[in-house]
């Protein structure tokens, strides 16, 4: 790699913080957010009832959506903000029971 190629690709991949947190949060939060409908990858902490869910997506849809991609990431914020709303009512509708959500594995 010569001083005129490697300035683009060090862009993307280095060790700078801020360029990992700017770059590669969408990635991260929508490995978690697909890792749900994995059997063996399921993180049962971060969604495994109804008020967490609401919290995770309210979290990805303000940090991990509405900022990137453009009119793209308008549409999928919008999805996880709906998804949120969706959670919510469903927190208010079941008060005082913890439900958890069965998940269901769709993937695996």
């Amino acid at each position: 790699f010569t001083g005129e190629t490697t300035y683009e690709w060090r862009s993307v991949f280095n060790f700078a913080p801020t360029t990992i947190v700017l770059i590669w949060t969408p990635v991260i939060f929508a490995v978690l957010a697909v890792s749900q409908f994995v059997r063996g990858l399921q993180y049962l902490k971060l969604c495994a009832t109804y008020t967490r869910t609401c919290v995770f997506h309210t979290i990805m849809c303000m940090f991990g959506a509405f900022g990137y991609a453009g009119n793209l990431g308008i549409c999928v914020g919008s999805v996880h903000a709906i998804t949120a709303f969706l959670a919510l009512l469903c927190v208010c509708m079941f008060k005082g029971k913890d439900h958890n959500i069965e998940t269901q594995n769709i993937l695996v």
